[in-house]
C-alpha cells in the first residue's frame, strides 16, 4: 500500500472522494503539473473541486537502501520528508459557497514571467513535494503580505496597481519549466472579482 503509483486511488477510496484519481511523476515539479491538470479540468467544467497533493519520503528505509545501491551522494539527496496539499475550486463557486479564498491561480505558462511579479524562492528541497510546497509557501506569503525570509519585510503595494501577484517557477530538466502565477484573494486585496480561473 506504500507504492507511489497507487497512493492517489488509496486516498480517494479512504476519504470516499469521487472523480479521477491518479499520480504524476515529474520529479520536483510533480505537484505543479498536477495542479495545472486540476485547474484545467475545473476550467472545462469536468470537476467541481480538486485535491492536489505531492509527497516524498526520502528517509524511508527502501529509498535509503536504493540511494546507497545507486551511489547517490548525500549532498544531492533530499534532507527531509515532505508533503503539501491544496484544494482547488473555481473562484465563482468558492465565493458562492462562502469558502475561504487564500489565493487565485491566474494561469500556468512555460518559462515566461511578466515584469513586476514577485518570484517565490524555492522551499527547502523535499524531493517530489518541492514544487507544490513552494506553491503553498507563496499562498501564505500572499495572505500574510510578507515579501521574503528571513527578514520578513511587509509587502507594500498600491491598490491602484491591482492585487499582489507572485510566481512559482519549476525546474527545467526537460527544457520547459512550469511557471504558476498567483494573485491574492479579492477578499484580501479589496478588489473587484475579475478572475475566473
Amino acid at each position: 500500500g506504500n507504492l507511489g503509483g497507487i497512493v492517489a486511488s488509496r486516498l480517494a477510496r479512504e476519504f470516499n472522494v469521487g472523480g479521477p484519481s491518479f499520480t504524476i511523476s515529474a520529479n520536483e515539479d510533480s505537484g505543479l503539473h498536477a495542479c495545472e491538470l486540476a485547474a484545467t479540468a475545473l476550467r472545462r467544467g469536468e470537476l467541481d473541486r480538486a485535491l492536489v497533493g505531492a509527497v516524498d519520503f526520502p528517509n524511508d528505509i527502501r529509498h535509503r537502501v536504493e540511494s546507497l545501491r545507486d551511489n547517490v551522494s548525500p549532498d544531492h539527496a533530499p534532507v527531509c520528508d515532505g508533503a503539501a496539499a491544496l484544494v482547488l475550486k473555481r473562484l465563482e463557486d468558492a465565493i458562492r459557497d462562502g469558502d475561504p479564498i487564500h489565493a487565485v491561480i491566474n494561469g500556468f505558462v512555460d518559462g515566461r514571467i511578466d515584469s513586476g511579479v514577485t518570484i517565490e524562492n524555492r522551499s527547502q528541497f523535499v524531493g517530489a513535494a518541492t514544487g507544490l510546497a513552494t506553491l503553498a509557501a507563496a499562498v501564505i506569503r500572499l495572505e500574510d503580505r510578507i515579501l521574503d525570509e528571513p527578514s520578513r519585510h511587509y509587502w507594500l503595494a498600491n491598490r491602484a496597481d491591482g492585487p499582489r501577484r507572485i510566481c512559482v517557477v519549476g525546474t527545467a530538466e526537460d527544457g520547459r519549466y512550469p511557471v504558476v502565477e498567483l494573485s491574492e484573494s479579492p477578499e484580501i486585496s479589496g478588489g473587484e472579482i475579475r478572475h475566473g480561473r
